[in-house]
Parts: C-alpha cells; sequence; structure tokens
C-alpha cells in the first residue's frame, strides 16, 4: 500500500514553521553573515540568490535586509542593498576603545594576580623581549596567545572574590 507525502493541507498549523520563526531565521543568518565578513565590505547583495539559498521566498529576505540597513550593516543602493564599506576612521575609533578596555582587563588582571603569578608574566616578558630582530614578530605572535591563556587562568585569586574573563 503506498502512501502519498503529506500536503500543507494534511499538516495540523501548530507542526509548521511560522512565516515568523524562518524571517527570524533568516536575518539571524545574515546578520552572522554580515559580522563575519562573509559579506565583504561593498559587495552587491542579491535577493534571489539569498531567496534560493534560505530556501524561501522574498519577502523574508527583504524584511531581513531591511533590519540589517536601520542596525547599519547595509546600505541601501539604487539596486537593494550593499554591505556597508569600512570606513576608516570608524576603524581607528573602535581599535581606540578595544585598547581601552583591554588595557582596563589588563589592569584587573595585575590587581588580581598572586605574587607568583606576577613573577610568571615578569619571566614571560623578559623572554619576549630577549628574542632577536627578525624572528621578533613570529616569537611574539606565538607569545601572545600564551600571554593570553595565562591571564585567563587568573579567573579567580585570594586577591579578589571578582571574576576576570579574558
Amino acid at each position: 500500500m503506498a502512501t502519498s507525502k503529506p500536503t500543507k493541507a494534511d499538516t495540523p498549523p501548530s507542526a509548521r514553521p511560522s512565516q515568523r520563526g524562518r524571517a527570524a531565521g533568516v536575518f539571524a543568518a545574515l546578520r552572522n553573515m554580515a559580522i563575519s565578513y562573509e559579506m565583504k565590505p561593498g559587495e552587491r547583495l542579491n535577493e534571489l540568490e539569498l531567496a534560493a539559498r534560505f530556501g524561501v521566498s522574498r519577502t523574508p529576505i527583504r524584511e531581513a535586509l531591511n533590519r540589517l540597513a536601520s542596525e547599519g550593516l547595509l546600505v541601501e543602493s539604487t539596486r537593494g542593498y550593499i554591505r556597508k564599506p569600512l570606513d576608516i576612521q570608524e576603524m581607528a575609533d573602535l581599535y581606540e576603545a578595544r585598547m581601552a578596555i583591554e588595557r582596563e582587563c589588563l589592569r584587573l588582571a595585575f590587581d588580581r594576580a598572586t605574587e607568583q603569578q606576577l613573577q610568571d608574566i615578569s619571566g614571560f616578558l623578559a623572554a619576549s623581549m630577549a628574542t632577536p630582530g627578525p624572528h621578533q614578530v613570529k616569537s611574539w605572535s606565538s607569545s601572545t596567545k600564551v600571554f593570553i591563556c595565562a591571564l585567563r587562568t587568573w579567573r579567580e585569586t585570594p586577591n579578589s572574590s571578582a571574576s576576570l574573563s579574558a
């Protein structure tokens, strides 16, 4: 006995994915693509290609693109949307803000460190400064990873009950 594939009419409304749920999923996926630079700055977005990629109509794509434009991740153009181009001044401002945050994180880490942890970091810094010329950059790159891992081990110390997340 052959069974037929259930149709939309056979499926109870509660079992069907809602249009709102699909639109939210499309928005979240497109937002992630923009934030992770899967969409390149200045790249023109094609609604038809995006609809095919996500298996939805153009309506949830348009809704998501409008929301992303309102968040500043996309820019409207004469033919749809493009990924917002990089702005050098904005990047410099963000880098400056990140430096301030990282400086404060380091201050908190050193305030919370034990004497032994401070000695370990002093030894680490002395060793990294002793690396000669052309090998310095490569050495600093790998040393930075070690340094960050060391800071992460300082989450709680006897000096403070507060937690540090690097």
